[in-house]
Parts: structure tokens; sequence; C-alpha cells
């Protein structure tokens, strides 16, 4: 390299050293402040984490949610904040609420039905298959493109197919015979 050209390379090199120095400077500047910034809590400790490190900018920080104690006033600690929580969700979930008068003769009156044991039976391949023969057509609970009414559906399925010709789906109501390939 000529002279004047390896002295304005040294000096390129110089100056983006320089840069590099600069924005380095400027971050842990910017670091510094953030955390001098911070007053207490953890929220303002992990907010300053989050723009430190460029969280994802379209999250929304979620709310910190604040109770009332028994008094009505707002709960300034999070350990208030749980003691609160704690009283009102087990108020709520363990609570009993007495019955209106008249309620017990209202629930008696229902008049129940009779219980079918039959139905507590394993389902049968039988039951299955006229079950799948009566659904829609091109639902999920059957793969047989021909109605039920036709002679096709109602002929038993074979299990092998020694022809290489056999039955199979097409998008008309009638069943159509395609060879394997």
């Amino acid at each position: 390299m000529p002279p004047t050209r390896q002295a304005a390379h040294t000096r390129l090199k110089e100056a983006r050293k320089d840069l590099k120095r600069g924005v380095h400077e400027a971050k842990m500047t910017d670091i510094a402040e953030k955390i001098a910034g911070c007053s207490g809590g953890q929220k303002c400790y992990w907010d300053a984490v989050r723009a430190i490190n460029g969280g994802d900018s379209r999250a929304k920080a979620v709310a910190v949610q604040k109770f009332l104690d028994s008094d009505g006033n707002v709960c300034s600690t999070p350990a208030e904040n749980a003691d609160a929580a704690a009283k009102h969700f087990t108020r709520v979930y363990n609570g009993t609420r007495e019955r209106p008068p008249g309620a017990a003769e209202a629930v008696d009156s229902v008049k129940q039905r009779p219980t079918r044991i039959d139905l507590d039976a394993p389902i049968s391949e039988s039951e299955l298959d006229e079950v799948l023969r009566k659904a829609k057509p091109g639902k999920a609970t059957s793969n047989m493109r021909w109605s039920s009414s036709s002679p096709a559906a109602r002929a038993p399925r074979r299990s092998g197919c020694s022809t290489g010709w056999c039955r199979t789906s097409s998008r008309t109501s009638e069943p159509r015979r395609q060879r394997h390939r």
C-alpha cells in the first residue's frame, strides 16, 4: 500500500476502535442510570432488565393486582396482597350458603327418569358398524362415500383383494372400482 493509503487505513481502524469504545461506554452509562433510577421493588428492576436486554416491544407488562384488605384499603405490599387474596378465595370457594325455604321440596318434586343399565355395556363391533353406516358421507366419522341405502354399502367388506380391484371412495354417492398401484 502507498504511504498515504496506509495512513488512512490506520486512521480508519483507530476511528472504528474509538467508536466501539464510545458505544460501549454509552451503553454502560445507560445501564447504570436505569439501575440507579430504580427506587426499590422487583418490578422496577425487572423492567430495567427487560429494557437493557431489548425485550419484546409487543409484550405488555402484567399489571400487579392489588387487593383490598378487610377494611377496604388497597394493599401496598406483596405480603398484604397475598394475605388478602388467600382470605378472599378461601371465603369464595369454601363458603356455604343456606338454601331458600322450600328448596328441598322443589328438588324432591322433580320426577326422576329410570336408570338404563344397558347403556353401561361395552360397544359391540356390529353396533359400531351400524352407526358408521348411518353417518353422513364425507364426515370424520365415516370414510365411506356412498349412502347407506346403496347395495354396496350394505355388502360385507372384504379384508383383502386378490385381483387388485376393490371399492374406493369417490366424490359421488355411487361406489367406484379402481386398480391398486
